[in-house]
């Protein structure tokens, strides 16, 4: 198994957003890899990341309808990292898009895993 997380987030309609707050966790947490799920809207809006695997849903015409209702959509995102993409990861953290890091956070989350 993989000791590191599986982390992700996602950039469906708000890739703007997501930029500040990635500006932020990579502040605090330079060396760490992020999976960003959206659009290529999405990620033309978010630009270049070093430590981010884009994840690009535009086809998926069945998450566009989920992300009409709330958040199904990120409950559709995370029900397909868990069962067809984070395969070999210990455990999985997820964060919300429009979070700003103040300091480094993740050890509050693997210590206590």
């Amino acid at each position: 198994m993989n000791n590191k997380p599986f982390i992700f987030t996602e950039a469906f309609n708000c890739g703007l957003i997501l930029k500040k707050c990635l500006e932020s966790f990579f502040k605090y947490h330079p060396d760490t890899i992020v999976n960003v799920f959206g659009t290529f809207k999405d990620f033309k809006e978010l630009g270049k990341f070093k430590n981010v695997e884009y994840h690009e849903l535009s086809e998926d015409r069945e998450l566009a309808e989920c992300f009409k209702h709330g958040h199904l959509g990120t409950a559709h995102i995370g029900a397909k990292v868990i069962k067809e993409i984070s395969n070999g990861h210990d455990y999985i953290i997820h964060f919300d898009s429009d979070v700003i890091f103040r300091k480094e956070s993740l050890s509050l989350l693997t210590n206590k895993i």
